[in-house]
């Protein structure tokens, strides 16, 4: 008979903040996009990803997300530039404000985090992240 250990949720008193949610993921690399998506599904969390500023843009004009997880660095639109576009469709279609939880390499802190915080980003994770953090910083965004 093989032991098998119940995996536990990351913070047995939030487990139920993150289940059920939606979440927007914005991730150009393939194998931080599948890492961050198997991450928040394991905690219940429905993961739509997308790897360009612009199909973020779309994705979120036409879903309802609780939480957009967004990458600086994309090719072509910036994440910067996808943020802005993002508080523009909220403010013209008086939509609620969703979290964003900005995403970077430490290579990209110094500019990246400061300026998407001004731009309207609640939190910055820095690459790499382990999971706690990921997910903790989303259950603190979801209960401001």
């Amino acid at each position: 008979m093989a032991f098998q250990r119940k995996r536990k949720s990351f913070l047995p008193t939030n487990a139920d903040v993150l289940k059920g949610r939606k979440i927007l993921l914005v991730e150009d690399h393939q194998v931080s996009q599948r890492m961050t998506s198997f991450i928040v599904e394991q905690e219940g969390v429905d993961c739509v990803a997308v790897g360009t500023g612009e199909e973020a843009l779309e994705q979120f004009a036409t879903n309802d997300f609780d939480v957009v997880l967004m990458d600086i660095n994309l090719p072509k639109m910036s994440g910067e530039d996808a943020i802005i576009g993002i508080r523009e469709f909220e403010e013209a279609n008086l939509k609620k404000r969703t979290p964003i939880i900005v995403v970077t390499g430490t290579q990209a802190a110094p500019k990246g985090p400061e300026v998407s915080l001004f731009h309207g980003a609640e939190a910055v994770v820095i690459k790499p992240f382990t999971r706690y953090e990921l997910l903790d910083k989303m259950t603190k965004v979801l209960t401001r």
